[in-house]
C-alpha cells in the first residue's frame, strides 16, 4: 500500500434488522471506517436463539483484534456479547437507543426490561456501552431512571429531503397512519384502537392505515367503510401515501422518535398525536398534542390539520430539514468519534 494512503480503522456494526437507518449508518460510516457487518436476529425459539448467539461469540471473536471501535443498534440479548467484548479488549462501543431497549409496559408485556433475563442483558448493555445513543431526549430521561450510572448524548435519526417531496396538488382529504402492525400488542401499542375509533367518528373523512396484517389480529372489531387497510408497502411505495394525505396521526402509547411522522411532514403532513415518547420532539411547534386520550378532542384538532394551509405545511417540511437532516446525525457521529480518537 502507497504510503500516503491511509487505511481505515475498523469498525464492527451489530443490529437486528437492517432497517433504513442502519443501512444510512451503514453507508456514511464506510466513508472513514472498514465497517464489517452482524446481522443478529431475534429468535423465539430457545434453539435459534442460542445458534444465533454462538454465530454473535464467533463473530466477535474472529474480528476483535484489529477492530478500533464497535456500533450497535438497540439494546437487547443482542448487544450484550459486543459490549461485553468492548469492555475485555477495551474498544468503544457505541449504542444506538430505539425506545423498545428502555421500557417495560407490564399490562401489555412490551419493552426489554419486562422479562429479567432480557432486562439483565439489555442493562448491562446500557450501563457498560462507551457512549449510548437515544434517538430521542424522552428515551435518555427514561433510561436515566433505569441506569442512572450509564453515559448518554442524545442523537436522533437523518432524513433526506430530496427523497420526500410535498407538492400540495397531490393533497387528498386524507388522514394516515402508518406501522407495522403484525400482532395484538403492536396494534395496541400504535394505536390503531384510537386511530379507528376516530375514523368511525368522522365518516366524511377517508383514513388509511399503511402496514397493517390485518389476519394477524384478532381484536380488530367492525370496521368502519371510510377506512382503508393496506399491508406492508416497499419505501418508494410508501413515499405516494404520504404525498397524497393532509393529516399523519401518531396515536400511540409508546414512540422513540417515530420516522414515519418526520417522513410525513417532509411530503407537507400536519402530525396530530399523542404526547407520548419522542412524538412532540418530532413534530415541535407544527402539529397537535393530546396529552391523554380523548375521542372529541383527537377529532377536533384533526379538522384543524386537514384545514391547515399551505405555509403551514412547507412550515412543517422546513422543522424537518432543519432539525433531522442526515447530514446532521453524520456530523455528529464524526464529532464523536473524533472526540473518542478512533477516526
Amino acid at each position: 500500500m502507497p504510503e500516503n494512503i491511509k487505511q481505515k480503522p475498523k469498525l464492527l456494526l451489530i443490529y437486528p434488522n437492517y432497517s433504513t437507518f442502519v443501512e444510512d449508518d451503514f453507508r456514511h460510516l464506510s466513508n472513514f471506517f472498514t465497517v464489517t457487518k452482524f446481522h443478529h436476529p431475534s429468535h423465539k425459539k430457545p434453539l435459534k436463539f442460542f445458534i444465533t448467539l454462538l454465530k454473535s461469540f464467533l463473530f466477535l471473536t474472529r474480528n476483535i483484534i484489529g477492530t478500533k471501535a464497535i456500533f450497535v443498534w438497540f439494546a437487547d440479548y443482542h448487544s450484550f456479547l459486543p459490549i461485553l467484548f468492548g469492555r475485555i479488549f477495551n474498544k468503544p462501543t457505541y449504542l444506538a437507543l430505539g425506545g423498545y431497549d428502555v421500557t417495560c409496559i407490564p399490562k401489555l408485556k412490551y419493552g426489554a426490561f419486562c422479562k429479567k433475563p432480557r432486562a439483565l442483558m439489555t442493562g448491562f448493555s446500557i450501563r457498560h456501552a462507551s457512549l449510548c445513543l437515544p434517538v430521542a431526549k424522552s428515551l435518555k430521561d427514561e433510561a436515566i431512571q433505569r441506569i442512572p450510572k450509564a453515559t448518554f448524548k442524545v442523537l436522533p435519526t437523518g432524513y433526506n429531503a430530496d427523497g420526500f417531496y410535498y407538492n400540495e396538488s397531490k393533497k387528498q382529504n386524507v388522514v394516515l397512519t402508518v406501522a407495522l402492525v403484525d400482532n395484538n400488542t403492536r396494534f395496541k401499542i400504535k394505536g390503531i384502537d384510537r386511530f379507528i375509533e376516530v375514523a368511525t367518528s368522522i365518516p366524511e373523512i377517508t383514513f388509511y392505515i399503511v402496514g397493517i396484517k390485518l389476519e394477524s389480529i384478532s381484536i380488530i372489531g367492525t370496521l368502519p367503510s371510510n377506512l382503508v387497510l393496506i399491508p406492508p408497502v416497499a419505501r418508494d411505495e410508501m413515499i405516494k401515501y404520504f404525498q397524497m394525505s393532509k393529516v399523519y396521526v401518531q396515536f400511540s402509547i409508546r414512540e422513540g422518535l417515530p420516522n414515519a411522522i418526520l417522513e410525513a411532514m417532509l411530503c407537507g403532513n400536519i402530525p396530530v398525536g399523542m404526547d407520548a415518547g419522542g412524538i412532540s420532539e418530532a413534530m415541535g411547534k407544527h402539529g397537535y398534542l393530546l396529552q391523554n386520550w380523548n375521542i372529541a378532542e383527537a377529532k377536533n384538532l384533526i379538522i384543524k390539520a386537514l384545514n391547515a394551509n399551505t405555509p403551514e405545511r412547507e412550515k412543517a417540511r422546513d422543522h424537518v430539514i432543519n432539525n433531522f437532516d442526515k447530514q446532521i446525525r453524520f456530523d455528529a457521529l464524526r464529532t464523536i468519534f473524533t472526540k473518542f480518537n478512533i477516526v
